[in-house]
């Protein structure tokens, strides 16, 4: 079997899976603009709720944004072969692949930043570490992302960096291969070893929300 069928599908996933970034970008920038005097509450769930429902599933906006055909879902149960709720995805991103592979889908975990040790060590203990146990959080792809909700005016790569520390030192069954780096504007990348030996790369969404909470 030729192996460049596979390089070319990884491709195709990884360019659809950039896509819905970029459509994410957009939909940030659409929030900031409506609530530039109207604050929402500093709550993960009503942040990631109002991006979900004001956002992700407008119409006008996904039409705007020539948004490929996909559906978002929030907090989707995963569940195991005991038949017990392992976890719930905040995001569940299904695309037309999904329709044939029930398992082909992406994942966006949610998780607040500001700054400081206790939010940062959840957005790993509680978010990139779902996706190195892949019981928690398939992945089907090994294509993932976080996307963080930074709530106090901070300096963003600064605190890429104390995130990157706590990789080093406390989290190191994170299995960090390559530690989060810049991509572009709000986008950082990084990749890990999962507990089946797979490469995962993640990516790290940052929306800076401090002046709308």
């Amino acid at each position: 079997m030729n192996a460049d069928h596979f390089i070319d599908a990884e491709s195709i996933y990884e360019s659809e899976f950039k896509q819905i970034i970029s459509f994410l970008i957009d939909c940030y920038e659409h929030m900031l603009t409506a609530h530039k005097n109207n604050k929402i509450e500093n709550n993960e769930n009503k942040i990631r709720n109002r991006l979900f429902k004001d956002y992700l599933t407008s119409n006008k906006i996904r039409n705007s944004a020539k948004l490929f055909p996909c559906r978002f879902e929030c907090e989707s149960a995963e569940i195991d072969d005991n038949y017990d709720e392992v976890g719930y995805t905040d995001i569940k991103i299904l695309t037309q692949a999904s329709l044939n592979i029930s398992d082909a889908y992406f994942i966006i975990e949610c998780k607040r930043i500001d700054g400081k040790t206790t939010l940062n060590r959840k957005y790993i203990s509680d978010g990139i570490m779902r996706f190195i146990d892949v019981k928690k959080y398939p992945a089907y792809y090994y294509l993932n992302g976080m996307l963080g909700f930074i709530v106090d005016e901070i300096d963003v790569n600064k605190n890429i960096g104390k995130i990157n520390a706590l990789l080093r030192g406390q989290f190191t069954d994170a299995s960090t291969i390559d530690y989060l780096k810049p991509l572009k504007d709000h986008v950082y990348i990084s990749t890990h070893l999962t507990k089946n030996k797979k490469k995962l790369k993640l990516y790290h969404i940052m929306f800076d929300l401090s002046e709308i909470v």
